[in-house]
């Protein structure tokens, strides 16, 4: 409730409960077992922003109870990842014959699975959930193992039928564990799916052959799979396709964006537009103007009903049944389980009359979520959602103090009314945009990498979302729930005309560049708690010195509590830029090079420089196919990690997709001074795409040859050495494919560092040694050339080099059991310490000084950080 003084100017924010602030202290509790610093931090400033009048240390210790609770609960209900089978784990042994390995993975395990979850993908593929996995022998043969525990995650293209939840398929698949990259700051993706009980990939080898569907799926699946067909067939077409807007519709319904072409879906995400096609608060909040129009029309019948209840009870009273029919139709995501729990909430507070329902609903949905489900507070989807309606709850007092609501004589014409209500509505409706868009700055920025410019466009389309497209797109999904095709495809067509004109306009400013959705830094966490205690102070501020200067009384205090938050947000605002001007000054000069875990790829990134002023340049970036860029997933996160997206220069040591692919995200994105490669083109679409990706950066493209150097600090004395790349017209001008991979060292005031091979074959290192000598070729540290293939194995080559460490860019279970066996034992027997990023993760080593023994740091749990 808000609450006003003299001067009718409205208290910035409303004082928490004590049950809020206790659940706010078991939810930061939750927090600080994966992420102890942030989580502390965010129950000291619960503690600085709910500074108790009396009783402080009783205060406090209530809230380390509720912070400890938290802690040891999501500690206990954390999944872990089960035993593994015994049919499972024979099929993972170590086999030393890399043949044999890969014949047994292609044809597979005959299993029988029973179907968990589908979720369709785009570009025509199917994500399905499996559980109870367990091996059947040849048909007749009844005998079966035990199953697995934990679900399987079955990514499947071009599927020949949709499975649903309760059947059971029999197939041949081939399994691996998730392991997903492990970079310090970036997504976590084997924590991910580990939250949803899935520990395990499973794979089709045999194009669908003998895959096999039986069994009667679950009710409630068959009949929201019913009514999806259904919908899916009464969408608007023109020329035998989907007409322009249309697969915006099943998205907004079943959140199906298996239809949305990936062009239209980058568009809508870098116009700020994306949150209106996640199922969300949003969308429920329609179901619930649903209910308010309803309530309107049954007072307007029976206006008795109001002595009973009030018209918001009533409302959402009305609103629940559609609320529920949503949440069912949407696969209970969890964004409407919050919205959903919300309502219920809402409906039984003001049943009770309670005051303050909006926020105590909120935290009532979010505190049940976090007891049935603790990790869920690590969900992105909730955390977006809750926190766009906590920042609403929290920004609508200062909106109504701009305002001046209570002192705004109404208008007697109805005119006069109706323009006073449009002009509330349109204030409400940019205020909002522009508090979510700053309050949630930090999160976006951490999450997607990238800053929308366009976030004024919700002005118009969310009116035309809510008066146009869902009306409409409700009424053909209840038509097609009853089979009235035509009248569906009808209120379809409606409701596709706005979304398609939307397309228009973000194709109309894409073209005209417009179209801005820059990349940013990715905020560290002390930055981002620093921000937010700043959103919190300042307007509280502005507001308490007002209610001083008009001499509203009790504002003296609040005002010197108001000024320490800023004081201590401005702090934890500069402490990132702090942390590193004290690493520097400790540390100095130094010269790092890092193995990135893009999977089975390459993307070495080099730095040089103290903490403050650390330069930087990209040797290759990691794969890019039809369905992962390494560069927009991997490379670029880890990059941003609290940096800016600069780079001194990007180098491809040859055009191959696994090491030239994530190199076109970067260079469409960051500032880059120079891009040179071996001088060979690259093939198809790919070439293409980085010849675009040059013309729009306005980067040159510089061709490399054995001899050059590429000084990145003449003064330090850093450069790296071209040793290798085929002349042309030379006699290592016919060498084509891995062999023409550049050869690069790093050296450092004349003490070679690095040397990095990229795909360079047995041949083309007898080459290299032909043309080099023994101290020609030294250094400290080997990227073993093609991420470890026996192909590359030449043991000459390391006795010439004579490495301390050897590194290996792989993924992890990849099919070709890379590093190879005889590399393995090669290094084993020249006692050179080798490690791969698929065993390790990210692998970092620092030189603190030229020529001294590096230190080396891995990022996968279970790895050793320690001085080399």
């Amino acid at each position: 409730m808000t609450e006003y003084g003299p001067s009718g100017c409205a208290r910035v924010f409303p004082k928490l409960l004590f049950r809020q602030v206790c659940l706010l202290a078991f939810l930061f509790g939750v927090i600080a077992w994966r992420m102890p610093g942030p989580g502390l931090l965010a129950l000291a400033l619960l503690f600085l922003v709910d500074w108790p009048r009396g009783r402080v240390l009783v205060h406090f210790f209530f809230l380390l109870l509720c912070f400890a609770v938290g802690c040891v609960y999501c500690g206990a209900r954390e999944n872990t990842r089960p035993a593994q089978a015994r049919w499972l784990t024979s099929f993972h042994n170590d086999e030393n014959d890399w043949r044999e390995h890969r014949r047994k993975r292609s044809k597979g395990i005959m299993v029988r699975a029973t179907v968990d979850s589908v979720a369709p993908l785009p570009q025509n593929r199917m994500r399905v959930l499996l559980r109870n996995v367990h091996p059947v022998s040849e048909p007749g043969d009844s005998r079966e193992e035990a199953g697995q525990d934990g679900l399987f995650v079955w990514n499947w293209s071009q599927p020949t039928f949709s499975p649903l939840p309760g059947q059971s398929v029999r197939g041949s698949f081939r399994f691996a564990r998730i392991a997903g990259s492990a970079n310090p700051g970036a997504f976590d993706l084997e924590e991910y799916w580990g939250d949803q009980n899935a520990w395990w990939r499973a794979k089709n080898p045999k194009n669908d052959a003998g895959l096999e569907l039986s069994g009667e799926p679950d009710l409630p699946a068959l009949w929201r799979d019913r009514l999806r067909r259904n919908f899916l067939r009464s969408l608007p077409q023109k020329g035998g396709h989907l007409s322009e807007g249309a697969a915006f519709l099943p998205a907004l319904v079943f959140g199906d964006r298996s239809l949305l072409p990936p062009e239209q879906a980058d568009l809508v995400n870098r116009s700020t537009l994306a949150h209106s096609l996640a199922l969300s608060g949003l969308h429920m909040g329609y179901c619930l103007a649903i209910g308010y129009a309803l309530s309107l029309l049954l007072t307007r019948l029976a206006p008795s009903v109001l002595l009973r209840a009030p018209r918001q009870l009533l409302a959402m009273l009305l609103a629940l049944p559609f609320g529920l029919a949503y949440l069912w139709i949407g696969q209970a995501s969890v964004s409407l389980q919050r919205a959903g729990l919300m309502l219920v909430f809402w409906a039984l507070l003001l049943l009770w009359r309670r005051p303050r329902v909006f926020l105590d609903g909120l935290l009532a949905a979010v505190g049940v979520l976090i007891l049935l489900d603790p990790v869920l507070v690590f969900d992105i989807r909730l955390q977006l959602s809750a926190l766009c309606v906590c920042v609403i709850a929290l920004s609508l007092p200062l909106a109504e103090s701009l305002l001046k609501f209570r002192d705004r004589p109404a208008g007697r014409s109805l005119a006069g009314r109706m323009a006073r209500r449009f002009g509330r509505a349109l204030f409400f409706l940019c205020y909002v945009s522009l508090v979510i868009q700053i309050a949630l700055y930090p999160l976006l920025a951490r999450t997607f990498g990238q800053l929308g410019l366009l976030f004024p466009l919700n002005v118009l389309w969310l009116p035309a979302l809510g008066f146009v497209v869902m009306p409409f797109t409700f009424l053909g999904t209840v038509f097609a729930a009853i089979g009235a095709g035509k009248l569906a495809s009808l209120a379809l067509e409606v409701a596709a005309w706005p979304c398609g004109m939307l397309l228009r306009l973000l194709a109309y400013l894409e073209s005209s560049g417009f179209l801005l959705s820059p990349t940013v830094m990715r905020p560290h966490w002390l930055f981002m708690a620093g921000y937010w205690l700043l959103c919190l102070a300042l307007p509280g501020l502005w507001v308490a010195w007002r209610g001083r200067k008009a001499g509203e009384p009790g504002k003296r205090p609040s005002l010197a509590k108001l000024a320490t938050m800023a004081a201590t947000g401005a702090i934890l605002l500069a402490s990132p830029v702090l942390g590193k001007a004290f690493e520097a000054m400790a540390r100095g000069y130094s010269v790092r090079l890092t193995v990135i875990d893009v999977g089975q790829g390459q993307s070495i990134l080099l730095e040089w420089g103290n903490a403050l002023s650390r330069r930087r340049a990209l040797v290759d970036g990691g794969l890019l196919n039809d369905y992962f860029d390494a560069g927009k997933s991997i490379v670029e996160p880890v990059l941003t990690d609290n940096a800016l997206p600069r780079l001194d220069a990007v180098i491809c040591t040859h055009p191959d997709a696994d090491h030239l692919g994530g190199l076109i995200r970067v260079l469409s994105d960051f500032s880059v001074e120079l891009y040179a490669g071996n001088g060979r083109k690259a093939e198809g679409g790919l070439g293409a795409a980085l010849e675009n990706a040059l013309r729009q950066s306005g980067v040159a493209e510089a061709a490399l040859r054995a001899g050059d150097r590429i000084h990145l600090d003449r003064e330090g004395g850093v450069y790296l050495e071209v040793l290798w790349t085929p002349e042309p017209g030379g006699p290592s001008g016919k060498i084509r494919g891995n062999n023409s991979s550049l050869v690069l060292r790093l050296v450092w005031q004349g003490r070679p560092l690095a040397l990095l091979c990229g795909d360079i074959e047995r041949s083309g290192l007898k080459a290299l040694m032909k043309n080099y000598g023994g101290p020609e070729l030294k250094a400290q540290v080997v990227v073993v050339p093609h991420h470890g293939s026996a192909g590359s194995m030449h043991e000459a080559f390391y006795e010439q080099v004579s490495p301390d460490l050897a590194l290996v860019s792989c993924s992890f279970d990849n099919p070709w059991r890379f590093p190879s066996l005889g590399v393995r034992k090669a290094l084993e027997k020249m006692q050179i310490p080798m490690f791969s990023t698929a065993e390790r993760g990210r692998i970092l080593v620092e030189w603190q000084q030229p020529g001294a023994q590096p230190r080396v740091d891995f990022a996968r749990k279970g790895g050793v950080s320690a001085a080399f």
